[in-house]
């Protein structure tokens, strides 16, 4: 949940998953070995429906280092 939030995207780390999201696109820039690249997607959060993480404005980038500090993992299903 911090992630969607501009005014915590900041913040150094949370301690525990809070909110479980749907990834609805692929992460722009995604594979660079640079901690501060900026990285942007679309994800799918219930009671919301789709959102862009970063939100606008612009000014809130969202660095790898960012996410990172902020991702827990993922669960993948193939039919």
């Amino acid at each position: 949940m911090n992630l969607l939030k501009a005014s915590n995207q900041n913040d150094v780390i949370s301690l525990y998953p809070d909110h479980w999201v749907v990834l609805n696109s692929k992460i722009d820039n995604a594979g660079t070995m640079n901690y501060g690249d900026l990285c942007s997607f679309k994800i799918y959060t219930w009671g919301n429906g789709e959102r862009k993480v970063p939100q606008t404005p612009p000014g809130n980038a969202l660095t790898f280092e960012k996410f990172l500090n902020k991702f827990y993992g993922f669960v993948a299903a193939k039919l």
